[in-house]
């Protein structure tokens, strides 16, 4: 190959000039295109996205039995001059339509690039002794374009030189060349389009968020699947659907007179089934007051009479003769064990690492009131024996980590709907409304910061329950708490 200054001019004996000028313009990795003219053929199989050329010129029309009487008749050289600005493709033209048998110089005034290779001795021998006795003559190219070139009317000159004493290889003709106008088009700037997060709400939905493109038209197609893209249905509008399914939306870009078309792609787009509608808010009553605890001789608890979630503990591993349980106003009731020949009991309740006396009774339960949730109450025992205070025996403790629930009522509305309302929760961040299923399974409803929800009722409801979120914690449920609608 050469690529610098002027191509060598061969003559030797009656020399064929054979040129065509072509003015084409081709994108990177375009298909293969074809171009003959007067005998001459230029074919580009491939540019890449460096403007890497992969062609092939071919001479047809050849009259075998004219050429072959002479054995010093050959091709020699395949030349190609290109122009892409817009003066030198002018002048390029002018060389256009020569007369085989003449001679042609290109200046290089008339052409930004050119390639040149040799047709060998061994070449013209294997055209020469073909069993299948061929009219054409083919060489495959390979050579470079600025990428500067890429989207402007590039002209492109081919030009044979061979020794033909028998005008074998100019039977084609008077005129060997002809002008031809192409582009060498650009692919386009694509921002692909997106699909959209969407649920079932019963009405038609945009699919995707629109693309954008540059240098041609963004067009869309629903198809069937994701590996064949649809032959009809392109348009510019953006696909819609209502149904919940999964569509695959395709997108491809039409070029414009100076850019390609893009290859059609395929986005999956997803219609969710329509969700479990969040409960409908209803606003809180007014605040509780702040809690405050405080001591009770009056109400009582039976002993041992146990809150459903509550777990009592001794701080020894004997048998516990103190208990302490929350009850369903989220009081505490603490109680204990006679001791023998006791004047009174004293109750105390751990604070910041030190027993402080709560109350001096001559009872063996007291009640707390407003116990603040999310806390560990741990109480202790003393006893007064004639004047003197002593130590209740080993077993005379209990702890008790609180975590009250929510009360819950539930009320059927006339609109198909269930009211549900419960107390505020101290320290809770959250409330998880639950269904009741007939199999006695929780299906979680709804969740909300407020003290009250309605929820679509179901024929399959038995019950609602409602739980409280302490610190990231969800209360326990049992079926006590399971409430129905009155």
């Amino acid at each position: 190959m050469r690529g610098n200054g002027q191509p060598q001019k061969r003559c030797s004996g009656v020399r064929l000039i054979l040129s065509m000028l072509v003015i084409m313009a081709m994108a990177f990795s375009l298909a293969a295109c074809s171009i003959t003219i007067g005998g001459i053929s230029l074919e580009i199989t491939s540019i890449d996205s460096n403007g890497n050329v992969n062609a092939t010129v071919t001479l047809s029309d050849i009259n075998r039995a004219e050429f072959l009487s002479n054995s010093n008749n050959a091709l020699s050289n395949i030349s190609i001059y290109y122009a892409y600005t817009e003066a030198k493709a002018a002048e390029l033209a002018d060389y256009a339509g020569k007369d085989p048998g003449s001679t042609v110089s290109v200046l290089q005034t008339a052409y930004d690039g050119w390639y040149g290779v040799d047709v060998s001795p061994e070449e013209n021998n294997a055209f020469k002794t073909d069993p299948t006795e061929p009219t054409s003559f083919s060489k495959q190219l390979s050579f470079q374009i600025p990428a500067e070139a890429e989207g402007k009317n590039i002209a492109f000159l081919v030009v044979l030189s061979g020794t033909d004493s028998t005008d074998g290889w100019g039977s084609s003709g008077d005129a060997s060349s002809v002008i031809f106008n192409y582009t060498w088009k650009a692919d386009p700037t694509v921002t692909a389009p997106t699909a959209k997060t969407l649920t079932y709400t019963g009405s038609a939905q945009e699919l995707v968020n629109a693309g954008e493109a540059t240098g041609g038209e963004m067009q869309y197609a629903i198809g069937t699947d994701d590996q064949t893209a649809p032959l009809e249905g392109w348009d510019t509008s953006i696909p819609t659907a209502t149904d919940a399914g999964t569509y695959y939306v395709w997108y491809m870009v039409f070029g414009d007179d100076y850019h390609n078309d893009t290859a059609p792609e395929s986005i999956e787009v997803i219609i969710s089934p329509q969700a479990e509608p969040e409960p409908e808010v209803i606003p809180d009553p007014a605040p509780a007051p702040a809690y405050t605890p405080a001591l009770s001789g009056t109400a009582r608890v039976p002993s041992g009479t146990a809150h459903p979630e509550v777990t009592v503990s001794s701080t020894n591993e004997i048998t516990p003769k103190m208990w302490a349980v929350l009850n369903d106003d989220n009081s505490v009731t603490v109680s204990w064990e006679k001791i023998k020949n006791a004047s009174s009991y004293i109750l105390y309740v751990e604070k910041n690492g030190k027993a402080v006396k709560l109350t001096e009774t001559k009872g063996r339960e007291v009640t707390l009131k407003n116990a603040k949730n999310d806390t560990t109450y741990k109480f202790s025992l003393k006893y007064t024996r004639n004047g003197s205070t002593f130590s209740a025996p080993k077993g005379y403790k209990a702890n008790l980590r609180v975590y009250y629930k929510p009360t819950v009522t539930a009320t059927a509305a006339k609109d198909g709907k269930i009211l549900l309302k419960w107390n505020k929760v101290a320290n809770a961040d959250k409330y998880v409304i639950y269904r009741v299923n007939g199999s006695g399974k929780l299906v979680r409803a709804g969740t909300t910061s407020k003290t009250a929800a309605r929820i679509a009722a179901k024929s399959s409801d038995t019950g609602y329950v409602v739980r409280a979120s302490v610190n990231g914690k969800l209360t326990k449920v049992t079926k006590t708490d399971i409430v129905t609608a009155e």
